[in-house]
C-alpha cells in the first residue's frame, strides 16, 4: 500500500515522486505544483518510507497554510481522535471489556453533551 513519504514512479511522465498523500484513487505528490495529483493506478512503488520519515513529512505538511488535500489529510492523521465518551476521572478507554460497552455501567462515565 502506497502511503505518505513513499517514493513512486509515475509511468506516464517517467518521473519519480515523493507521496504527499493518497486519497481514494488519487495520489498527491510533494513538490511543484503543490496539491497536484495523478491517478494512483499510474504509479508504482519504488521505495517504502520509514515510519520516522513518514511522521516527519506529515508534520511538515500539516504546518503548511491553506486547504490543499495533502495538508488537510496530514492534519487529520496527526489529530488525535476523541472518544465518543470516556470517564472524566480515569480516562477509561472504550475497550471491548469496558463496563460501558458490556452494559454494566460505570460510575465515572460522563457521556458527551
Amino acid at each position: 500500500m502506497i502511503d505518505v513519504c513513499d517514493v513512486v514512479h509515475h509511468v506516464p511522465s517517467g518521473e519519480n515522486w515523493v507521496v504527499a498523500c493518497v486519497d481514494g484513487d488519487r495520489l498527491y505528490w510533494v513538490g511543484y505544483p503543490y496539491g497536484g495529483s495523478a491517478a494512483l493506478s499510474d504509479c508504482q512503488l519504488v521505495t517504502k518510507a520509514s515510519s520516522k520519515d513518514r511522521q516527519k513529512l506529515l508534520v511538515k505538511l500539516a504546518e503548511l497554510t491553506g486547504f490543499d488535500v495533502p495538508t488537510l489529510r496530514a492534519r487529520a492523521r496527526l489529530t488525535p481522535r476523541a472518544l465518543d465518551g470516556a470517564c472524566e476521572s480515569c480516562k477509561l478507554e472504550l475497550t471491548p471489556s469496558c463496563p460501558i460497552r458490556t452494559g454494566n455501567g460505570c460510575d465515572l462515565f460522563q457521556p458527551r453533551q
